[in-house]
């Protein structure tokens, strides 16, 4: 059993391809070769949408295009829609989702001030909690010595209604006598939570503390 080619872009564009695939003047082979190519291919996709409305045209003015079966046509159909939507997503994209995703990671990357809460354990039942922020991006500090055997310190951020909302780790070497968690805006909705650290392997009892988001 022979192998199935893959036509590349330079013998389609050489070749006239995607005009030949919509006027169904291709062999079987060429035919099957080039479906393999332009599924892929946003650009072979477009030249036969381009051929499809030259050829729409002419079989509606003057009919001297040949018709294909109903399921030649069925067939070329699906293929064209799939290859479109290719190309819409690979639009969009270009458009819309990476230029989001630069302006993202250029914020990320550049130096900028952030408000910094240290929080504490309460010295009394009555004392308020620390409130912060959360439309704004903003760091948790707090106090935490790992025990010399630890190999990382773990930490994580519940709600109220004890859903985890935050889970981070780090290196315990990396820990020096206290640790900075830094919150993404808008990642907390305004609420009560409660933030516990622990080293891993288990060592003196965790550190729990409380902050309010508003």
């Amino acid at each position: 059993m022979s192998l199935r080619r893959e036509m590349d872009h330079k013998e389609a564009v050489e070749t006239m391809a995607a005009q030949r695939y919509v006027l169904d003047e291709m062999t079987p082979e060429d035919q099957d070769a080039f479906e393999e190519h332009f599924f892929g291919c946003a650009e072979c996709a477009a030249d036969i949408k381009d051929s499809e409305t030259i050829a729409d045209t002419l079989r509606s003015e003057k009919n001297v295009v040949k018709k294909f079966s109903p399921r030649q046509s069925q067939t070329r159909w699906l293929a064209i829609a799939a290859s479109f939507a290719l190309v819409a997503v690979l639009g969009y994209q270009n458009l819309h989702t990476i230029p989001g995703l630069r302006r993202e990671t250029a914020v990320a990357r550049s130096p900028r001030l952030v408000a910094s809460y240290y929080l504490r354990e309460s010295v009394r039942a009555a004392e308020q909690p620390e409130t912060v922020n959360g439309s704004e991006a903003f760091t948790l500090d707090f106090d935490f010595v790992p025990p010399p055997n630890a190999k990382s310190v773990a930490v994580d951020v519940v709600d109220a209604a004890g859903r985890m909302r935050i889970h981070q780790a780090i290196a315990a070497e990396q820990v020096r006598d206290s640790v900075h968690l830094l919150v993404p805006a808008g990642s907390l909705p305004p609420g009560r939570y409660m933030l516990r650290a622990r080293s891993e392997p288990a060592g003196p009892p965790d550190s729990v503390l409380s902050f309010t988001v508003r």
